[in-house]
């Protein structure tokens, strides 16, 4: 359901809900992250940003769009491929469904997790069982989080290579090795949690919400169908993988257009740094301040003026409201049309 028909759906007389401990925090977050933007962009030069900014033309800015959204069958199929059973055609509604995630993420006042639940009603909405949805979902936030990790990984062995080597470079160095093992133990750790932990919901829900039993049964199942089959799982982190390789691309051509071209390279270990501190980042709603000072910091590492590293954050942000905009345009449209479908359905 949209949001405005969850609105109108309100029994008359009930009140909205009160202003929560999480909705306190999420305002908080944004208010601080919209004042260090603001800081960080005075910090270098209001005119300077903006000249760094401009500097890419509407032609450059409209190619940096169309790449970037030629980017989401990656992430699409990552999605896809573990929703065994669903046939081809169904990957560009997984493919709009992760748009739909993106858009909702980047643009609504949301959590990250708000952006979940919108793409996977995307999908629902596209002719996907639930179940198959909530499980295959279930799967790709998985499967995400180990490529991520690998991509910071990656980031990280660049940087480690960018460095001189001095004493400074080898503790670097060390502690990477210390943070990958540390990873890999997280992944292990995932990975049996999901397991155990939709068994547990599933005992729990059979026992208190029998009515439901059935809709976590078949989430439960397919999972479990998933991990009988674990070259889907790696088929999909490797997707995932190429996504944000492809997304980093995507910041190299927009540097490149823009007059400050750097390697490959060195702009993947600048996103996969970036990553990370933006998934630690989750109290600032859209990563809004901290996005932008991460960009000038780390750029500077790699040679990027600190006014140049500002511009890229901006313009991605412009390119996420470019695409995302429509996006949720057509999902309130989809919404509209099977709420009057569900009224003139005779009862």
């Amino acid at each position: 359901m949209s949001i405005e028909a969850a609105t109108l759906a309100r029994p008359p007389g009930r009140p909205h809900r009160a202003l929560t401990p999480a909705r306190l925090g999420l305002a908080v977050g944004a208010l601080l992250g919209v004042v260090l933007a603001v800081v960080v962009v005075g910090w270098f030069g209001f005119a300077k940003v903006l000249s760094a900014l401009t500097a890419i033309g509407w032609r450059g800015f409209a190619l940096f769009v169309l790449y970037s959204l030629a980017c989401f069958p990656i992430t699409g199929a990552a999605w896809w491929t573990l929703a065994a059973g669903e046939p081809l055609r169904r990957l560009w509604t997984f493919t709009f469904g992760r748009l739909l995630r993106e858009s909702a993420s980047d643009i609504l006042p949301f959590a990250s997790i708000g952006g979940v639940v919108v793409g996977v009603r995307g999908v629902i909405l596209g002719g996907v069982g639930p179940a198959r949805a909530y499980g295959s979902l279930a799967a790709d936030l998985m499967t995400e989080i180990v490529a991520q990790i690998a991509f910071l990984g990656l980031g990280l062995a660049l940087l480690s290579a960018h460095l001189a080597r001095n004493a400074e470079a080898r503790a670097f160095e060390l502690c990477f090795l210390a943070a990958m093992a540390l990873a890999l133990l997280a992944i292990g750790g995932l990975i049996w949690a999901q397991r155990r932990g939709v068994r547990l919901v599933d005992r729990l829900v059979e026992r208190f919400v029998p009515a439901a039993s059935a809709q976590v049964q078949g989430v439960r199942e397919v999972i479990a169908d998933l991990y009988r089959r674990p070259w889907r799982l790696l088929a999909s982190i490797a997707l995932h993988l190429g996504g944000w390789i492809s997304s980093a691309v995507g910041s190299w051509i927009a540097l490149s257009l823009m007059g400050a071209p750097l390697s490959i390279p060195a702009v993947i270990a600048i996103e996969s740094l970036l990553s990370a501190i933006k998934s630690a980042a989750f109290v600032a709603p859209n990563a809004v301040g901290v996005q932008e000072a991460a960009y000038a910091l780390i750029g500077q590492v790699f040679g990027l003026s600190g006014e140049m590293g500002v511009a890229l954050s901006l313009l991605r942000r412009a390119k996420d409201l470019a695409l995302g905009a429509p996006t949720l345009l057509v999902w309130q449209a989809l919404e509209g049309r099977r709420l009057v479908r569900t009224d003139l359905t005779p009862h």
